[in-house]
């Protein structure tokens, strides 16, 4: 077949999609990638790569989802009209390999011309926030990683789609299917933290295009725990390499098994005469006898057919609903083996709390030793009242954890030590009886000053307040 016969059998390929399957898939891209923007993770900021880990853990959750390429691959294989223009391509070819390979490739074109097509918009909503070309530096290490990743996932969403000889089934299998590989790596599928399973995560489409995004962009993080951070986890080259390998191994193995499946969907289609009847053949058929026949004559060859296809989709369905159970399974079980023994108490007030009069600074120095990927440091602290006295409804509550030493911190002033102290930990409460505060150190170390007071603005109570003070290491 020459190449302009290929262009114009892919142009007839995806007419077949029809308007209205064309406006489903569309459709299904902007509802998927608002569900994306709902379950994103916080927004980096900073450098140009920083935009563009907003947009590729954006990429991430769509193909965690995945619903618009099996959509698509649905639509070009499994539809009345698809499934007409597959036997007339057939028969002007002469050969149900070659249609197959000319919808396959039209699939790819399909779902590569969304991905693309999603990932310009994102990009260019960066820009709105980061006025600056620079962010396109990575677009193309973007583009190459989801057009890969999303190739395998449509290559593998083939077979699916000729096994059940169902969209709706396909659209649906898959995006179960994608979904419980991305619980590979975590109980949230689209967390950005760290992950306790993480060795498992590179497998997942979600978790793979991240990495393999950063491969080819050639970005390096200042440190092993931002990359964590980013990732979850980390990795060497060929660990990248091997997910990538199995998953074209597989697709390539059960697109072999497809050029079967597409002889025996041939077959059945042309017994089963209304799966293909679109337009006005579904009116026309009243009034075609041999049509009527096929239709109400239980023929053991239409018996057959159709027993056939109620098998594949009982055995397709088993099989996602495996993996789904494995993949789950296999987090939980795995995860909880690795989060044993992963959080630590670096700090705790003597006794578990401290007594403090109204008014007065408690300060306390601690050491915080830097935290291994992917644990981080953490506070807790918090204060209730221990006898209240005559002390008035409304105080001033100040805490600061200050990288000064405690001789410093002892030294200044009350304006200096009250300068210390942020907005957010500086205010005036009223009617309380506790307060408690959390702070992420991230991975911060080093000596750190603790200090906290609660004054009354009048300076004449006499109440007591406990403060308790504890600092962890832990995965998020």
């Amino acid at each position: 077949m020459s190449f302009v016969s290929l262009l114009r059998n892919m142009r007839l390929t995806i007419s077949s999609l029809s308007r209205r399957g064309l406006g489903y898939v569309v459709l299904c891209w902007i509802v998927t990638t608002l569900i994306a923007f709902s379950l994103r993770s916080p927004r980096w900021s900073g450098n140009p790569f920083a935009y563009t880990i907003n947009v590729v853990n954006l990429i991430a959750i769509i193909l965690a989802i995945s619903a618009p390429l099996f959509l698509g691959v649905g639509l070009l294989f499994s539809t009345p009209h698809a499934r007409k223009h597959l036997l007339t391509m057939t028969e002007s070819t002469g050969s149900s390999r070659m249609a197959f390979s000319i919808t396959t490739l039209t699939a790819l074109l399909v779902n590569s011309i969304g991905v693309t097509i999603i990932i310009i918009g994102l990009y260019l909503s960066e820009l709105f926030h980061f006025c600056d070309i620079v962010v396109l530096t990575y677009l193309p290490a973007v583009l190459a990683s989801a057009l890969a990743v999303s190739s395998i996932l449509t290559l593998l969403s083939i077979p699916i789609a000729l096994s059940v000889d169902d969209w709706r089934m396909n659209t649906v299998l898959g995006s179960i299917m994608t979904i419980a590989l991305s619980f590979l790596g975590v109980s949230n599928a689209i967390s950005y933290v760290s992950s306790a399973s993480r060795d498992l995560a590179i497998w997942s489409p979600h978790y793979l295009v991240r990495a393999l995004t950063l491969i080819l962009s050639g970005y390096e993080f200042e440190s092993e725990y931002r990359l964590v951070r980013y990732l979850g986890y980390t990795f060497t080259i060929p660990e990248i390499v091997v997910p990538l390998l199995v998953y074209f191994l597989i697709a390539v193995v059960l697109l072999f098994l497809s050029l079967r499946h597409i002889d025996l969907n041939l077959s059945r289609w042309r017994v089963v005469i209304e799966m293909i009847l679109v337009g006005e053949d579904k009116w026309n058929e009243l009034d075609d006898s041999s049509v009527l026949a096929s239709r109400t004559s239980e023929t053991d060859e239409r018996k057959h057919h159709l027993s056939v296809l109620k098998k594949q989709r009982q055995l397709t369905v088993a099989i996602v609903i495996l993996l789904v159970f494995s993949s789950s399974m296999g987090g939980i079980v795995l995860g909880s083996q690795r989060t044993a023994g992963t959080r630590v108490t670096l700090y705790e007030s003597p006794g578990g709390s401290s007594i403090i009069p109204l008014g007065q600074w408690f300060a306390v120095e601690v050491l915080v030793p830097a935290p291994t990927a992917p644990l981080e440091n953490v506070i807790n602290w918090g204060a209730d009242i221990l006898d209240w006295g005559d002390s008035p409804d409304t105080v001033r509550i100040q805490y600061l954890f200050s990288k000064v030493s405690l001789n410093e911190f002892w030294a200044m002033n009350e304006t200096e030590k009250s300068n210390l102290v942020d907005s957010d930990h500086n205010r005036s409460i009223s009617d309380w009886n506790s307060i408690n505060g959390y702070e992420a150190l991230g991975e911060n170390s080093g000596q750190y000053v603790c200090a906290f007071r609660v004054s009354d603005p009048e300076g004449n109570s006499t109440a007591r307040i406990r403060f308790f003070l504890e600092i962890l290491r832990r995965v998020e």
